[in-house]
């Protein structure tokens, strides 16, 4: 992932998406976020996160298959169980799903993986609104859903 970091070039920086709140209003680019490893302040680039999904896709990995271990049980957070830093839910369906997503000033994003399908979707937001994270997680349970249902038929 050559494209993933905390620091944007200044060259970079009119390729990245402008931040919103909930009013529409443009969100300030937050330097001192610079200092919490991740945190909302990673930036990355569609293809890398492109690779960081098929990275976590292959459970023959055993660090993959580490991530992916529940560690806590009904945890009432997002009606799922919790690995280390995935969601796990096990949709109707037969197969489970491991998500994690959050955002901060102005963007929002999703990642859901379906390991058993080699299924991975990313929904991004360019804003930060207090549904929107919920409505990403929706979009991309559908989406993942619908791509498991057209490989099983």
């Amino acid at each position: 992932m050559t494209d993933t970091r905390l620091t944007v070039p200044d060259k970079d920086t009119g390729r990245m998406a402008v931040g919103y709140n909930a009013k529409g209003e443009i969100m300030p680019k937050l330097r001192f976020w610079r200092s919490l490893p991740a945190a909302g302040y990673i930036k990355s680039t569609t293809e890398d996160m492109v690779k960081y999904m098929q990275f976590y896709l292959d459970e023959k990995n055993a660090v993959v298959r580490l991530s992916h271990r529940v560690t806590f049980h009904n945890t009432g957070e997002h009606d799922a169980d919790i690995a280390l830093f995935w969601f796990v839910k096990e949709p109707p369906g037969g197969y489970r799903e491991l998500l994690h997503g959050g955002g901060s000033f102005g963007t929002t994003s999703l990642c859901l993986l379906v390991p058993q399908h080699r299924i991975g979707v990313i929904c991004l937001a360019n804003d930060a609104a207090p549904e929107t994270e919920r409505t990403l997680t929706l979009l991309s349970e559908a989406i993942a859903k619908m791509l498991v249902s057209s490989k099983t038929l």
